[in-house]
Order: structure tokens, then C-alpha cells, then sequence
């Protein structure tokens, strides 16, 4: 975490969200009733279609090929009832967030940052089908936000940041590494005021924030959410979904999951799964 003169600076760029760190009502109260195992479907039916753009988004989504639907879902309870809580919740956090990355001035660098993390929480959904262990919502949860840092920095400071984007683009320096040097802060530490304030899970925000700072070439003890975020990030970047950070090869070139070695073959197919996935989505959004 950054130091307390940090955090003062922190706390009042959060601030100048104004609504967003409050996170919308609907979504608040839906996040509530799905994450609760006795709650009514009717009940989170209609919260969600009091926001008509929130309804035809998740219907939308529900639909989607990557989810393996035959029959068309045309009502938000039998969504629900397919898809189940986790997925519900995934898909509600998506549509808001892409709502959020939307609403950013700087449209154009929020639509690359939104592809990236869209790319990042769908690899790390699959890694976790693929090696199991963890909860696959929760992983995709971490990947949709894990640069959550970065959208608020381009809302509340886009000429800082713009200048932050463009000296990570010239030189070979992480945006972490930039960011210290232009900002003092950086999107990790913003990151992690930012979904304190939405009350989102402890274990969630910890390991959101740990993904910088584990190493995907290294064994470590167990799985866990930090290096699954951390290997879906670097498939993003390898498939062109990347935020203008290069994909690295020889980095990348032996990769663990926990004490597990990732094989080529594996990595192939987790790779060409992220992309034909994201593809799907992107068309979902954008169609």
C-alpha cells in the first residue's frame, strides 16, 4: 500500500468520481442477493429490470455461445435459474463496468483498457475451468477489475495519465514503474482504495492487488487468484488484447499455476480459447 501522503492524494482523486465509488444501487443490491445462496430469483429478477439497459445486457450475455445455450433465454428468471448466481453476478459486474469504461472522456484509451481487462477476466475464467481449485467467477471477477486503477486515473487525471500511457509506450518501464515516477501512486494502490469503498470482498481485493507482484515463471505453494489474473493478463496481451504493454515471450516461455507446469499444448489451448471467447463478447457488446 502506498504511504499515508499517498493515500491522502488517493482518496481525493476517488473522490472526484463522485457517483462511481459509490457503485451503482441496482448493482449493490443485486451483488447483495447473489451472493446469498436463500435469495428468491424473483427478487433479483427485479432489481435487475428496473435498469433496461442492465436487463438487455444480461439477457444478451445469457445468450452468448460461450455459455452453451441451445434454446434462447428470453426472460431474466429463467436466465438466472440457467446461469446460476456466480454467473449472473458476473455478468451484471460486466455490463456496469462496461458502462463505466463508456463514460470515460478519454474514450478511446478506456476502450483499449476495457478489451484488455474484458481479454484478461475471460483467460483467467478458463484457466481456473481448466486447472479447477479456485471459484471461476471469482477469478473472472479479478481479471474484469484487476486495472480497475487505471479507468479511474483517466477519469479524474487524464492529462497525467495520458502522459503516463505515452512514456510506458516509449520506453521499456511497466506502467507501475511509470506511474511511480509520474504520479508517486499507482493504479494498483488506486485500485484497491477504490474497491474497498465498493465493499467488495477482502480475499478479492487482496489478491487483485497481489497480481503485479507474482511471478508466473516461478513455482509457488497453491493456486491462487493473484497468479491466475497474472497469466490471463499476459494471454491477453499475447492474443492483441494488451493495454500498450508488449506481450513478452521469453518471460513468458515457462509458466506455473501454483506448482502445476503449464505445457504448450495447454498454453495453445488456453490461449485460443481467451481469444475465441473475447471475440464472442466483444460482438455481445458492440453488436
Amino acid at each position: 500500500m502506498a504511504p499515508d501522503t499517498d493515500l491522502e492524494t488517493i482518496d481525493k482523486i476517488i473522490d472526484m468520481l463522485g457517483e462511481l465509488p459509490a457503485a451503482p444501487i441496482i448493482l449493490n443490491k443485486v451483488l447483495k442477493l447473489t451472493s446469498d445462496l436463500r435469495s428468491n430469483i424473483d427478487d433479483i429478477s427485479r432489481y435487475i429490470s428496473a435498469d433496461q439497459t442492465l436487463t438487455a445486457k444480461v439477457l444478451s450475455l445469457s445468450n452468448s455461445p460461450i455459455y452453451g445455450r441451445i434454446n434462447a433465454i428470453s426472460s431474466l428468471s429463467e436466465a438466472i435459474k440457467v446461469l446460476g448466481f456466480n454467473q449472473v453476478k458476473s455478468i451484471i459486474i460486466t455490463a456496469s463496468t462496461f458502462r463505466i469504461f463508456q463514460s470515460v472522456a478519454q474514450s478511446n484509451i478506456a476502450h483499449i483498457l476495457w478489451e484488455h481487462s474484458l481479454a484478461t477476466a475471460l483467460g483467467a475464467r478458463l484457466i481456473v475451468e481448466k486447472y479447477g481449485e479456485l471459484d471461476k467467477e471469482e477469478a473472472y471477477l479479478c481479471g474484469l477489475l484487476h486495472d480497475i486503477g487505471k479507468l479511474v486515473l483517466l477519469q479524474t487525471i487524464p492529462n497525467s495519465y495520458e502522459e503516463v500511457v505515452e512514456k510506458a509506450k516509449e520506453s521499456n518501464l511497466s506502467f507501475i514503474q511509470v506511474e511511480g515516477k509520474v504520479l508517486g501512486f499507482n493504479h494498483v494502490n488506486v485500485g484497491h482504495e477504490l474497491l474497498t469503498k465498493w465493499q467488495f470482498p477482502d480475499n478479492l481485493i487482496s489478491q487483485i492487488s497481489a497480481h503485479h507482484s507474482t511471478k508466473i515463471n516461478k513455482k509457488e505453494y497453491s493456486m491462487n487468484l493473484a497468479r491466475v489474473t497474472a497469466i490471463a493478463d499476459s494471454i491477453a496481451k499475447y492474443i492483441g488484447a494488451g493495454f500498450f504493454e508488449a506481450y513478452q515471450a521469453l518471460g513468458d516461455s515457462v509458466i506455473f499455476i501454483g506448482n502445476k507446469f503449464i505445457d504448450e499444448d495447454d498454453l495453445i489451448s488456453l490461449r485460443n480459447g481467451t481469444e475465441t471467447h473475447f471475440n464472442a463478447e466483444m460482438n455481445s457488446f458492440y453488436k
